[in-house]
């Protein structure tokens, strides 16, 4: 049938269109496709039967088609036994639980066929949170999309914001199970940092030395890497390396009118 042949050719160019318009839709948004092995693909689901067209309303008048709703199902990794966020234009639209490893699972049917904008972020075991991994993309109706290798930046934290000649900076996080963490500090510093292995609950961190680093500001980004997958950049941290370790401001008292 003519209906079954519409088919068979949107099932092989539909992968295409899709990929397309994810990485045409990153930079349109502004947004780095760090993420390239995000994988999508859509299919027309086996046994769909385009809708009959409406009769005609009486009087006269074209008859039209109700747009099949579509389904997408996403696949990603986060930080073992995390809560995962969702977003749809910006909105919580859901929270799924991820497993042991950190991998995740979730879907949403009867949606609207049209471009949208989803967006994922962690919270780890304790309560760091990672910054947003959001991307659009372009649903058609009756079609079921997979949107795979979801891979949530690393969260990150330090335990100083000031650092004295000699200290050492404790940086760590959570990211996938024994994933391989990148760290860049910026400016570069004048020593290779090697990379670390998280632990299989997700955790890793690394002493930084400050013995090698002159006086004033850095900031800290990780990444993280897995099974040929890499994540994109973490939020950014700062420290400041100083002469002396600035005094906090007395708190104000507070104004008492008499």
């Amino acid at each position: 049938s003519e209906n079954k042949k519409t088919k068979e050719k949107m099932k092989k160019c539909l992968l295409f269109i899709f990929s397309t318009s994810l990485i045409v839709g990153f930079l349109t948004l502004g947004l780095s496709p760090v993420n390239a092995d995000v994988s999508v693909t859509a299919t027309v689901p086996s046994g769909e039967e385009e809708p009959s067209p409406s009769p005609s309303p009486s009087g006269g008048g074209g008859g039209g088609q109700t747009p099949l709703p579509a389904t997408v199902y996403f696949e990603g990794l986060a930080y073992p036994d995390s809560k995962v966020t969702i977003l749809k234009f910006g909105e919580i639209v859901g929270k799924v639980d991820a497993d042991y490893s950190g991998s995740f699972w979730a879907s949403f049917s009867n949606l609207p066929d049209g471009v949208y904008t989803f967006g994922f972020w962690g919270k780890d075991r304790i309560d760091r949170n990672s910054i947003t991994f959001a991307f659009p993309i372009q649903l058609l109706p009756g079609t079921l999309t997979n949107i795979k290798n979801i891979f949530l930046p690393p969260t990150i934290s330090t335990d100083k914001k000031y650092l004295l000649p000699g200290e050492t900076l404790e940086i760590a996080g959570a990211t996938y199970a024994s994933a391989e963490i990148t760290l860049f500090l910026t400016p570069s510093p004048k020593v290779i940092i090697p990379k670390i292995k998280a632990d299989a609950q997700g955790e890793w961190s690394y002493t930084l030395n400050s013995s090698f680093l002159d006086f004033g500001s850095y900031t800290i980004r990780v990444q993280a890497s897995s099974t040929n997958l890499i994540s994109p950049l973490s939020q950014a941290v700062s420290f400041h390396m100083v002469k002396e370790i600035p005094s906090e401001p007395e708190p104000l008292e507070p104004l008492v009118c008499q």
